[in-house]
């Protein structure tokens, strides 16, 4: 496992948020995906979703023994300016649940901590940026 299967792995439980809210958040085209192609919602309702990680820690001298990675998540949630704060929350606790889902643990990572990192109007638009924090033991490379 390396940091961008650990990326891989959590956008991949975001993209599981419809299934699991039973509500349509996830659409074809409002989730501007890291490094891929994307072009605004002309509605103003969309995620964004960085992944950040920090160095790894060693948790052992042995050539067997781990790194530990820990890193954040940020998922932008973006809604039209004055319309209330409703919608982004909404959103927002809904993904919360679903990361906090199976007890934070999801492949080699586990959740540590969900929180509201920044929010207020965007330009023409209002976002709400949640941060998930997570870490993961990964095997040291060769």
């Amino acid at each position: 496992m390396t940091e961008f299967d650990i990326q891989e792995s959590l956008i991949n439980v975001f993209d599981t948020l419809n299934t699991f809210s039973g509500i349509t958040f996830i659409t074809e085209n409002n989730v501007h995906y890291p490094n891929k192609t994307f072009t605004e919602p002309s509605d103003k309702r969309w995620f964004n979703l960085t992944f950040k990680s920090n160095e790894p820690v060693f948790m052992g001298m042995l050539p067997e023994s781990q790194e530990r990675y820990n890193g954040i998540l940020f998922i932008d949630i973006f809604t039209p300016k004055d319309c209330g704060e409703s919608e982004a929350e909404t959103k927002y606790k809904w993904i919360k649940k679903l990361y906090y889902s199976n007890n934070g643990f999801f492949d080699d990572s586990v959740i540590k901590n969900i929180y509201i990192s920044t929010k207020g109007a965007d330009g023409d638009k209002y976002r709400l940026q949640l941060a998930v924090e997570w870490e993961a033991d990964i095997d040291k490379e060769s």
